[in-house]
This record gives structure tokens, sequence and C-alpha cells, in this order.
């Protein structure tokens, strides 16, 4: 039986708040244009984000916003929905699901978490 608790299709990988770009692209279903602002990985997925921000976004709304950043050498930029949010009044993180996200773009992702994964496990091991 599949734990209720975790719905998750994709393991996750902890990044230990590595930088990436993040641009508004809309709020409420009304196009927006910001300029890129820096926030930190927590970890990433084949499905999605958690990252740490100092903006405070309005997640009921439905922000959609474009996320560059580069893992193992290779640049990766997706849309996400930001889903959820944990406010400590000092920074902000923010679970993020892709959309419009292709099949190859997720393989490429997969296979670059997989790498560092089995990285990450060597070093803890060590």
């Amino acid at each position: 039986m599949i734990n209720p608790e975790n719905r998750r299709e994709y393991f996750r990988v902890p990044l230990d708040l590595h930088p990436a770009n993040m641009q508004i692209l809309e709020v409420g279903q009304r196009p927006i244009t910001t300029y890129p602002r820096i926030v930190h990985l927590l970890n990433a997925s084949g499905g999605g984000l958690y990252v740490q921000a100092e903006d405070d976004l309005p997640v009921r709304r439905g922000v959609i916003a474009q996320f560059e950043f580069t893992l193992s050498q290779t640049t990766f930029s997706f849309r996400g929905v930001l889903v959820r949010k944990l406010d400590d009044r000092v920074t902000y993180k923010y679970g993020v699901e892709f959309i419009d996200m292709d099949e190859y773009q997720r393989g490429l992702l997969l296979s670059v978490l997989g790498r560092m994964q089995v990285e990450q496990s060597r070093t803890a091991g060590a």
C-alpha cells in the first residue's frame, strides 16, 4: 500500500542551499514581468524543487515562475507552480511542482540527480 503522506513519484536529492535564479511569470493567472532573483535549492526531484527565498509570495493565488540552475555542469530551465509554503518570518520555503516539462528534460534531470545521489552516498559512507 502506498503511504498517503508521501505521494512523490520521484526520489529527492538534497542540494544544500544550491543557488538558482527564479523569475515570476504569472500570479493569479495574470502575466507579470519581474527581474530574476536568487533563491537556494534545498532539494530537487524529477517532479519539482524545494527552494528557500527571501520573498513572501502568495502561494494560494497561483504563482508560476521560471527556475534556472546548474547541476553537475548541466544547466536546467523549468517552469513551476508554487504549491506549498513554510514561513519562519525570515526566510520562506516553497514546494515547486514542474509544469510543461518534456520527458527528455525530465530524464536528463533524473540522470544528473541520480549521479549526484550516488556521489553523496559515497562521501557519506567515507
